[in-house]
């Protein structure tokens, strides 16, 4: 609860005397009222003074909160930003890394399939580690293509976020045959999912590979 500034609190002291005809009973009236008014004045601002001790105690324990609020908000921020970080940088290196190879064995490379991998080549495979990410799962990063669970790379997949149904091979047609061997544009999609600071977080990076000179 806040105060509102500029709040001022009042303390309203009254008294009444029942007045008298007689002289003698006014004057021992007034004299018992005044015989001690030091006293009630220490007591009335012993009153005030404790009252201010009381009110700038809950402002200070209010800021307080509000302080360590906004500190705990920029520290799971800070944490944010840098996951997200992270996992850009990793979905964009094995993007990199992509287009680091041959063209037309990228996809063979890449997917969940390992027997269809070129011989003498290490094949990366669909799933990778992300360093300093927690995955969900076994790992945290996957590659995806508009494929069959047979590893069949298709025109007619619907992918909007690719742009699919497509036509990968430049023929001009968007048909429903396997396209794994003559693609001429390879859409991907990689993913990470891991456990952040503020819980469960993914990322998504879709990329369009073409053939150079294509």
């Amino acid at each position: 609860m806040l105060t509102r500034p500029g709040q001022v609190w009042l303390v309203f002291i009254s008294s009444s005397y029942q007045m008298s005809l007689q002289n003698s009973f006014l004057r021992s009236v007034r004299t018992r009222g005044s015989r001690h008014p030091e006293a009630a004045i220490q007591r009335s601002d012993a009153g005030l003074t404790l009252l201010e001790v009381t009110i700038a105690f809950v402002i200070l324990t209010l800021s307080t909160l509000t302080a360590l609020g906004l500190m705990v908000g920029s520290m799971c921020l800070d944490a944010t930003n840098r996951e997200t970080a992270q996992a850009m940088a990793a979905a964009r290196g094995v993007v990199e890394g992509m287009q680091g190879q041959e063209f037309s064995q990228i996809f063979a490379l890449y997917n969940g399939n390992p027997n269809d991998d070129p011989v003498g080549v290490a094949a990366p495979g669909c799933a990778f580690a992300v360093g300093g990410l927690a995955p969900q799962q076994q790992v945290a990063g996957t590659i995806r293509f508009p494929d069959t669970p047979n590893s069949e790379l298709r025109e007619d997949v619907y992918i909007p976020e690719l742009g699919l149904p497509m036509d990968l091979n430049g023929d001009g047609i968007i048909d429903g045959l396997d396209h794994s061997q003559d693609y001429k544009i390879l859409p991907v999609i990689v993913e990470i999912q891991w456990v952040g600071k503020v819980g469960d977080r993914e990322l998504s990076l879709h990329a369009l590979l073409m053939e150079t000179g294509s």
